[in-house]
């Protein structure tokens, strides 16, 4: 497990070193999300939303695709939540041809993806300071509870749809297990959810400590939370004493996602490997549909090359099957 989180890290810093010194060859590779959207001829469109909380989150928006603006009906919105490490720009990061977000749109929804708080475009708060402490005093728990609930109401009300579709990836699939098992007003408004390397537990993994130095704020706390095999609000015993009168934090009860669900999974992924699979699949009571691709790891779901078939044509005809039951 370090090796990898050492791994993701160094693509991380690598990244923003070729795209500052990078030509006008990959132009993509240099601009935000609503820019990369245009590049490729898209309509975009992008808000904010702010939670509870106070975290200033960017959603970002492709309403329709190149050649479907004038199709009478509304258009079903699918809301994509990206994984750790990432952005909004993973489901955008290819050419469209093979980009799930574009894909989506060619195929007649309204795609909307949205940011997880600490993100690279979701950095902001109405008070707090980037650059502090305080800033970064979060993890699962508040994206559960506040930053899902808050992006997913204002779509809701921005399209005046319901139920809507919900594709994640990584984290994005950690998040809203929790969120929709806990939040029943919330889970009623989601027709199906599609899991991209879903996390439940890094077990049998280990993360000790002494390695934090290697992580961020954030991914210190998502490590010390999945390592522990469970779901868990807090790993602080001072923390849960506070917030649940007892040192160990309540555990999130995943039997409650009542949710129709379809997973792909892959066999070469270490983050989200067969074994953690099997620990949440008999977790997940309403598992409609189950796809194991031999050669997959972690990020081919999204940058696969072969993705557009082994996943995204996959994933359009599970979405058409419910899109009858979809109320304006």
């Amino acid at each position: 497990m370090l090796w990898l989180l050492r791994t993701m890290c160094l693509i991380h810093v690598l990244g923003k070193i070729f795209c500052s010194f990078g030509t006008n060859k990959y132009p993509e590779g240099h601009i935000n999300v609503s820019e990369i959207i245009i590049h490729w001829g898209y309509p975009s469109e992008e808000y904010e939303v702010v939670t509870d909380d106070g975290y200033i989150l960017p959603i970002n928006r492709i309403p329709h695709g190149k050649n479907n603006a004038n199709s009478p009906a509304p258009k079903m919105v699918v809301f994509c939540q990206h994984g750790l490490l990432a952005t909004p720009g993973a489901w955008v990061s290819n050419p469209p041809v093979n980009s799930l977000a574009f894909i989506l749109a060619d195929a007649g929804y309204d795609v909307w993806m949205g940011s997880s708080r600490g993100s690279t475009w979701a950095k902001k708060h109405v008070t707090l300071n980037p650059d502090s402490k305080e800033f970064w005093d979060f993890s699962f728990d508040q994206m559960i509870k506040y930053d899902l609930p808050a992006t997913i109401n204002f779509i809701l009300e921005k399209t005046g749809q319901k139920p809507i579709y919900y594709i994640g990836h990584s984290q994005g699939t950690l998040i809203d297990m929790e969120a929709f098992a806990t939040n029943q007003t919330l889970a009623k408004n989601i027709r199906i959810k599609v899991f991209l390397g879903p996390i439940y537990t890094l077990q049998p993994n280990k993360l000790s400590g002494h390695h934090a130095s290697y992580l961020t704020p954030t991914n210190i706390k998502v490590c010390d939370e999945l390592k522990e095999g469970v779901y868990l609000h807090f790993s602080n015993p001072s923390l849960n004493m506070q917030h649940y009168n007892q040192t160990t934090p309540p555990v999130y009860n995943m039997e409650d996602m009542k949710v129709p669900t379809a997973m792909f999974t892959g066999l070469k992924d270490v983050v989200s490997d067969p074994e953690n699979v099997e620990i949440l699949k008999p977790k997940i009571h309403n598992l409609t549909y189950f796809k194991t691709i031999p050669d997959y790891s972690h990020f081919d779901f999204i940058l696969g090359l072969n993705a557009i078939e082994e996943v995204s044509e996959e994933i359009l005809t599970i979405l058409k099957k419910y899109d009858g039951d979809v109320h304006f």
